[in-house]
């Protein structure tokens, strides 16, 4: 799959997922519950065909050996695809650093983040637009242009 068949496939789940959590936060608004939403999402991406996995764990890594810690990514999407799914304001996610870790933990086409608080985010990254990563040349780092979905 080149480039571009994969940043299409990207902005599909995206706007699933997006549509669906419109619908959630119309209903609902901030008081929308983790367990909800992720049931809304597994639904939608049932219907829509996808394979996915929840819950899927990325453990740090200490010179090749798993440790006990790491990132619980909420759903993995046709194996090429990271979701991260914060209700919780007050929990204070770094999304931008988790979009990163998934990436340098697995090899990921994009992150999609969507955030219910009072207001509604969902922004994807990609490897060129995720804050932090490096490009591959020593001391340079790719700039975050986060596009508000």
């Amino acid at each position: 799959m080149n480039l571009l068949e994969r940043n299409k496939q990207i902005t599909h789940y995206c706007s699933v997922l997006r549509t669906v959590a419109r619908k959630i936060h119309r209903a609902q608004g901030a008081s929308a519950q983790y367990e909800d939403v992720m049931e809304c999402f597994d639904e939608a991406l049932r219907q829509s065909g996808a394979s996915y996995t929840s819950g899927v764990w990325l453990p740090d890594k200490v010179g090749g050996v798993s440790m006990n810690c790491g990132l619980l990514v909420d759903l993995v999407i046709e194996d090429k695809v990271a979701v991260l799914l914060d209700t919780d304001k007050s929990a204070n996610r770094k999304l931008d650093q988790e979009a990163r870790l998934c990436f340098e933990r697995r090899d990921f086409d994009g992150v999609i983040a969507v955030m219910l608080y009072e207001e509604l985010f969902c922004r994807r990254f990609t490897r060129r637009t995720c804050p932090g990563l490096s490009s591959g040349k020593a001391g340079m780092t790719k700039k975050c242009t986060r596009q508000a979905s």
